[in-house]
């Protein structure tokens, strides 16, 4: 198996983000207990990752197909759902679909480290779905995946996909779609994380998927005028306290973790496992 220093590495990075998370929702206590359950289930599942008994190796090096793979896939699940929120559900706004994160009740007005300009803003809620709520999620679909496929029994391999991804796209289209109909085109969605996922061998490659998806609909939002932003927010900040700081360094931190090993993989000491 691959060597797991990079899971060290992104439980840092994670690590010092979800602490950001924490005190910027302390304010809202809602939105701080959706902060601490997502902080939760990333740190258990964070833990599972790096001492999971598998076959199996997710820990490969990502490379720019894979990274192109996972822009694919996010597109792709946001076709899925924003078909079946026209044809089936029968809505004229894509907002529905949003829901898949809780980022509409978790933005601007509800932070008490306040971004001050819609970008610093969006950025922030971005970092949140991506680091927190896809982390968390496609961390708990791996180890259940990882868990299963490790049983010898028969049929193993093939209820290591359809539990995780069944119970996955179940929470999200009661909970998080408030419509089990819903159920539907998230599962299509969390089976193509899933061939994501065993296409890559990374476990950065859905969580990317995952978070591109998340960050379409919290665009979708802010273009709709239903992110929770006040009136008269400029869009890009005139003054730089933490709330406007915070997001763009994580922001460029977490890039440069993504983009670095990419291109160490072109270099003579290539060899070493990345992701």
């Amino acid at each position: 198996m691959a060597e797991k220093k990079d899971v060290g590495i992104f439980l840092v990075l994670w690590g010092f983000t979800s602490v950001y998370f924490l005190l910027s929702t302390s304010a809202n206590v809602y939105s701080f207990m959706e902060t601490i359950a997502f902080v939760v289930m990333g740190g258990i599942f964070i833990a599972v990752l790096a001492t999971l008994k598998s076959d199996d190796d997710f820990y490969h090096n990502l490379n720019p197909l894979h990274l192109a793979f996972a822009v694919m896939c996010a597109m792709g699940m946001v076709g899925i759902a924003s078909l079946f929120t026209a044809f089936v559900v029968k809505s004229q706004t894509l907002a529905v679909f949003s829901m898949s994160t809780i980022l509409p009740t978790q933005t601007l007005s509800s932070m008490s480290m306040l971004p001050s300009s819609i970008f610093t803003g969006f950025l922030s809620d971005a970092l949140y779905t991506c680091v927190l709520v896809a982390t968390g999620e496609e961390l708990l679909k791996l180890a259940g995946f990882g868990e299963i496929r490790s049983k010898k029994f028969y049929g193993a391999k093939f209820l290591a996909v359809i539990v995780p991804v069944g119970l996955w796209a179940t929470y999200h289209g009661i909970q998080a779609y408030n419509n089990p109909v819903m159920i539907i085109p998230a599962f299509f969605n969390g089976l193509i994380l899933m061939g994501l996922l065993w296409l890559t061998k990374s476990f950065l490659a859905p969580i990317i998927a995952h978070g591109l998806y998340n960050t379409v609909t919290i665009l979708l939002n802010y273009i709709q005028g239903t992110s929770g932003v006040g009136v008269g927010t400029p869009m890009f900040p005139s003054g730089w306290g933490t709330g406007d700081i915070f997001p763009i360094v994580l922001a460029i931190v977490w890039a440069f973790f993504i983009l670095v090993p990419i291109i160490k993989r072109d270099s003579p000491d290539s060899s070493s496992n990345y992701y």
